[in-house]
């Protein structure tokens, strides 16, 4: 399993707590959507982190991207993994 996959599986598990959004996916630039590739210029030294089908006619926006250094992946894993463990409740 690559680090991608990790934390793709840990995102999709913290889902229910995020009332915003039914779907996420964790891709690097190549591998992600058109709508991805059109807000972002090709940069292989990062991933994204893409949610999209939204719950509510509150969320006024379809979908939201999160462009994150690969560097970085380590630490975005840990965080997400406590935030599950903890059931840390998100207010957005």
């Amino acid at each position: 399993m690559t680090k991608l996959d990790e934390l793709r599986d840990i995102l999709i598990e913290r889902l229910p707590d995020i009332k915003r959004w039914r779907k996420v996916n964790v891709e690097m630039w190549e591998d992600s959507p058109q709508w991805v590739k059109d807000a972002y210029p090709k940069n292989s030294d990062n991933f994204y982190v893409c949610w999209n089908g939204r719950k509510s006619q509150n969320n006024t926006h379809d979908y939201e991207i999160r462009e994150i250094p690969l560097i970085d992946i380590d630490s975005v894993i840990i965080r997400n993994a406590e935030r599950l463990k903890n059931n840390r409740p998100v207010y957005k």
